[in-house]
């Protein structure tokens, strides 16, 4: 019998994640039978905690991060959080400005036809498929790389829909200029001044496009407005 409840004991810690998302899933179980939820409601829970399991593994490697030795916690943040490279202007920032973005960003999951709008952020898709502008966004997917621009007028604030079950990277605007407002990360300031005057003319060039669009179709409506049937007569 010893043996036997030592074995069982050493088999239960083999997968602790794993254990961990069983128990969660009988409390939830329980939770929606004490409560009496729906068929359909009940399918729904059960299937975002089956999507999410990964995003809570990855919610605790978070936390494991603090526990390391300073000289330590360079190497594992850059093993961590391999989705810095996929924002372009963030390539070249330095190890310790990384430490700190891991602890500033949060990790969501976004069940299908769900939007993702959390305002003035920064999003990276690591699981899962979105829809924004028309386009189908996937694995590495980026948006709201201009978040940080003085004129929020300028920032591109289109929404994104899930398509799936969606687990995004979220850095928002406010913690990110906190980082940038610590004084040893001077190199990502400079760098994310760069970025933004990039996408001050971006967003300029798009506006006068824009504009420039607008007037044309106005002059058009306004030609066919005053030709017989809508068009253009011999010597008119």
């Amino acid at each position: 019998a010893y043996m036997i409840g030592q074995f069982v004991t050493l088999v239960s810690h083999i997968d602790v994640y794993g254990n961990a998302f069983r128990q969660r899933m009988d409390e939830m179980n329980f939770m929606m039978a004490d409560k009496r939820f729906s068929k359909d409601l009940r399918r729904k829970c059960r299937m975002f905690l089956m999507a999410s399991k990964e995003h809570q593994r990855q919610v605790n490697y978070k936390q494991i991060e603090k526990l390391m030795s300073v000289s330590l916690r360079d190497e594992v943040a850059a093993a961590n959080n391999t989705w810095v490279g996929q924002v372009w202007y963030l390539r070249e920032v330095t190890p310790p400005f990384v430490v700190d973005l891991s602890q500033a960003i949060q990790r969501l999951v976004y069940a299908p036809t769900e939007v993702v709008d959390l305002g003035l952020s920064c999003f990276v898709i690591m699981n899962g498929l979105g829809a924004r502008k028309g386009r189908i966004i996937s694995r590495g997917g980026v948006w709201g790389q201009d978040f940080l621009l003085d004129n929020v007028n300028l920032i591109d604030m289109v929404c994104t829909a899930a398509l799936s079950y969606l687990e995004v990277i979220c850095l928002p605007r406010d913690k990110m200029i906190k980082l940038l407002s610590i004084p040893k990360h001077e190199v990502e300031r400079r760098i994310v001044r760069k970025a933004n005057v990039f996408y001050t003319i971006r967003a300029r060039i798009i506006e006068i496009g824009a504009d420039a669009l607008q007037k044309r179709l106005r002059e058009e409506r306004r030609v066919a407005a005053t030709t017989p049937g809508g068009l253009t007569t011999p010597g008119s």
